[in-house]
């Protein structure tokens, strides 16, 4: 091995990188939940008020080393135009809701179907995540509920506490476990280099380019 592979393996530094998104109405503690979990990254500006940023996060499971990329759409949900754009070569979503306000749980539908209908990959790994379960007096969205519509659309379902850091390492855990999972049976391409052999392509450079694209044309 010649010195530029051994530099390259290091500063790839996982065996998987995994493009996620982060969907739910405005305030029901998105941005909460990825900066409890770190290494939050701004990444682009589109226009002064609608930006894109992207929390980093590299896990292990199962012995492999995956690194979570997870884009935040926080202050863009009336800019759905934009936001979709963040959609495209996205293997998971996280789809978070307040359990104290009902709306935003009715909301999960539409957002899991621009999802779908925006998502190179039509088999994303998904998480639903019932957020602010610490507020119990005050919930709106049983547990029931909750569960019921995750089993319905085959995700898995957890109840956090951004403000308490309540169950937040289990969400990107089992985000981690459910993608290697999809991995190993073909559901999910990787997006990453392994043993210096590039896997799929990444799908942020597109992404990238369209936002430029859009800079020129957003008229909002």
């Amino acid at each position: 091995m010649n010195r530029s592979q051994s530099t390259r393996k290091t500063l790839v530094g996982f065996d998987y990188g995994i493009k996620c998104i982060a969907l739910g109405d405005s305030g029901v503690g998105k941005t909460s939940l990825l900066q409890k979990m770190g290494n939050a990254k701004h990444a682009m500006k589109t226009t002064p008020t609608v930006e894109g940023i992207f929390h980093s996060k590299v896990l292990t499971t199962s012995g492999r080393k995956i690194q979570l990329s997870i884009w935040d759409t926080a202050g863009q949900e009336t800019f759905r135009s934009v936001t979709r754009i963040y959609y495209r070569g996205a293997s998971c979503a996280l789809l978070v809701y307040d359990v104290t306000r009902r709306s935003s749980f009715n909301s999960i539908s539409v957002w899991l179907g621009d999802l779908r209908d925006n998502s190179s990959n039509t088999k994303p790994v998904l998480i639903l995540v019932a957020n602010k379960c610490d507020l119990s007096k005050d919930r709106e969205v049983s547990s029931t509920e909750g569960n019921l519509f995750a089993k319905q659309h085959n995700m898995s379902y957890i109840e956090t506490s951004a403000e308490k850091a309540l169950n937040i390492e289990r969400v990107f855990e089992t985000l981690a476990k459910d993608v290697y999972h999809n991995i190993k049976i073909g559901n999910i391409v990787p997006n990453s280099e392994v043993n210096g052999i590039k896997v799929g392509r990444m799908p942020s450079s597109s992404s990238e380019d369209d936002i430029k694209k859009k800079r020129t044309s957003c008229t909002c």
